[in-house]
């Protein structure tokens, strides 16, 4: 029952938005190439997360899940070979790639602005929410995902809060062209 109430693709689209739909890069004996959930991967994230520079109800938000922790899970680092204006105007607008991945015809998933901060999701698959950009900067994005799953994989309604941290490194290589390194922590409150 656990392992269904995790199963919702919302965090997972959620993720796949973060990320860009990047191929990872890191060679696999790169402990960085494997997804974390140690403790100290955690105390780290979350000293990492810019709470402080939150307004009152982004940090209740980002708090709620915090304090009700279900699952924490630092995925691999990313490696994306992108040009960095693009890569942040990716990250501006997350409806973008999911469009694109609909005229591929690789999603069902929706997304659709309501404000410049603020979505709604559904996956096609039984899951339905919310997410929102509780904080951005050049390098970090703090974003938090509340929703619903009610499908045939668990029995009743699963209720959840995400918070993420996405964290960007750009780097130019000798060539010219950037790789953006980044880096996914995710909190969970089932």
């Amino acid at each position: 029952a656990r392992r269904a109430s995790v199963r919702p693709e919302f965090w997972a689209v959620c993720l796949a938005i973060a990320f860009l739909a990047a191929p990872a890069v890191a060679r696999e004996d790169d402990p960085r190439a494997k997804a974390n959930t140690s403790r100290a991967a955690r105390e780290e994230a979350l000293r990492a997360l810019p709470l402080a520079r939150l307004d009152r109800d982004a940090r209740a938000k980002a708090s709620t899940v915090i304090k009700n922790l279900s699952i924490y899970r630092r995925l691999p680092v990313q490696t994306i070979d992108c040009d960095p204006e693009l890569y942040a105007f990716l990250m501006r607008n997350p409806e973008v790639v999911v469009n694109l991945w609909q005229v591929m015809g690789i999603t069902k998933m929706q997304l659709d602005r309501v404000d410049p901060a603020h979505y709604k999701v559904a996956d096609g698959e039984g899951t339905k929410g919310q997410m929102e950009y509780l904080f951005t900067s050049g390098n970090v994005n703090v974003i938090y995902s509340e929703g619903t799953y009610d499908g045939p994989l668990y029995p009743r309604t699963v209720r959840g809060k995400c918070l993420m941290l996405l964290r960007s490194d750009y780097r130019r290589g000798a060539n010219g062209r950037y790789t953006i390194v980044t880096q996914l922590d995710t909190f969970l409150a089932v």
